[in-house]
């Protein structure tokens, strides 16, 4: 594992100084150079990532998108355009392969707020607060964004984070966990502003791969972040070209050490880092074109279905060339499913709402990656009853909490209308899946 230190502590501790930002144009210019600073530290512990050969996790102490947080966005926009980048998208998705953000203590755990034990924090407690939510924003519309707030002791918020990192780089025992809900109906993004939220539109493109039982080729490792987790396609042991860079913003692969040219012709589509003598008793794989603002990321999935059941994701970023690539392999027996996606934050969750358009439309599906609040916490946030009501979806109130799998408790926004918890394992609900929603 590698960890990429965050480019504005070294900034600050090697002659930069609060004091500055009162000279003309120092605050846009310095996030300029913070910008490139960060982007030179990630690609350069990429390299010596990929010069091992060896299956590794690089961890990044912030990420680009983190400076929107601190700027006005006509100078977010105006930093941009001077880096060479096109929308948002090429330096969020297109870069990290997922985003981990341990909210401040600032909120929900103040008396522990401290800035003792960092010479570069200066902000206040209400600063702290306020520039925290800037951040969450930031990163919205992120598909694997993860909120960990403060609910028990500091360890535990790290086991959280610890726990999530290992679902998403398919570790054994590690199974994903999102939860879901069939929506009697989508909501507007009219409806989602309107109560105060942030919101991303996507336009989703999904293509299934031919995938025979046989040749399953080896090499794969995960590259994931805290702020967020990078990877370029390209050799081992060397940089990016400037051929694999859209928008100049840089796409970054979830994998290290694989082949230099990833053959969309083999079994899967991809290589998956599946050994001929592993557990896997079948697997599939699809691509994914992932749209907003007329910016597109690319990404592929496969899906791996194990011995003892367990079913383990393993993802990467790809290029637009490979995309292109993989559309050759495309399974003819499947239709490509398209989706609208509406991601929004709310309560320190991470909402996304698979809005189907084909082959199916208007099904409409909540993924939800928030943090669950236990009973303790629902208390002493509600009206002061011992034992909150609690209510299922089926009968949901405006604002009400729901129960997802294990009884475990989620805070819903009151514009969403739930219809019932899915369990995409069971027979009944596998139809909901887009796997079986692709069969024609």
């Amino acid at each position: 594992m590698y960890t990429v230190p965050e480019a504005a502590t070294i900034m600050f501790s090697h002659g930069c100084s609060g004091a500055d930002f009162s000279l003309p144009d120092f605050s846009f210019n310095f996030q300029v150079a913070l910008m490139k600073c960060q982007m030179q530290l990630e690609d350069t512990f990429e390299v010596v990532c990929r010069a091992t050969g060896r299956p590794s996790v690089l961890i990044c102490d912030r990420g680009l998108m983190d400076g929107k947080a601190y700027m006005p966005q006509e100078d977010w926009d105006k930093m941009v355009r001077r880096m060479g980048i096109k929308t948002d998208i090429d330096i969020r998705e297109g870069r990290y392969n997922a985003v981990f953000h341990l909210v401040t203590a600032a909120l929900g755990a103040e008396r522990f707020y401290t800035t003792a034990n960092n010479a570069t924090r200066l902000e206040t407690v209400d600063e702290a607060k306020k520039t925290d939510l800037n951040t969450q924003n930031a990163w919205l519309g992120h598909p694997n964004h993860y909120c960990f707030d403060n609910r028990g002791d500091f360890e535990d918020k790290l086991q959280r984070m610890i726990m999530t990192v290992g679902k998403l780089v398919g570790l054994p025992g590690f199974e994903r966990s999102t939860t879901k809900f069939l929506l009697k109906a989508a909501p507007t993004v009219e409806q989602i502003r309107a109560a105060g939220l942030e919101c991303q539109v996507f336009q989703i493109e999904k293509v299934y791969l031919y995938a025979e039982e046989e040749s399953v080729q080896r090499s794969h490792s995960q590259i994931i972040s805290k702020a967020s987790p990078p990877g370029a396609p390209g050799a081992p042991g060397t940089p990016p070209s400037p051929a694999d860079r859209k928008g100049g913003g840089l796409l970054r692969a979830a994998s290290i050490g694989r082949p230099h040219s990833p053959s969309f012709g083999n079994s899967t589509g991809l290589s998956t880092g599946v050994d001929s003598d592993s557990d896997v008793v079948s697997e599939y794989s699809f691509i994914r074109k992932r749209t907003s603002n007329g910016s597109s990321s690319y990404g592929v999935t496969t899906v791996q279905t194990h011995k003892n059941g367990e079913k383990i994701e393993i993802k990467r970023i790809i290029t637009s060339r490979e995309f292109a690539a993989g559309l050759k392999t495309r399974d003819m027996s499947r239709h490509i499913v398209k989706q609208e996606r509406l991601s929004f934050i709310y309560k320190e969750q991470s909402f996304n709402i698979h809005v189907y358009k084909k082959p199916i439309d208007s099904l409409c599906i909540l993924h939800l990656q928030g943090v669950v609040k236990d009973e303790k916490e629902e208390k002493d946030a509600s009206s002061g009853s011992k034992n909150p009501k609690t209510v299922s979806p089926t009968n949901k109130r405006r604002g009400s909490i729901v129960k997802g799998k294990n009884d475990k408790e989620f805070l819903l926004p009151d514009f969403l209308d739930v219809d019932r918890l899915l369990n995409l394992k069971s027979e009944a609900d596998s139809k909901y899946g887009a796997y079986k929603i692709s069969k024609k």
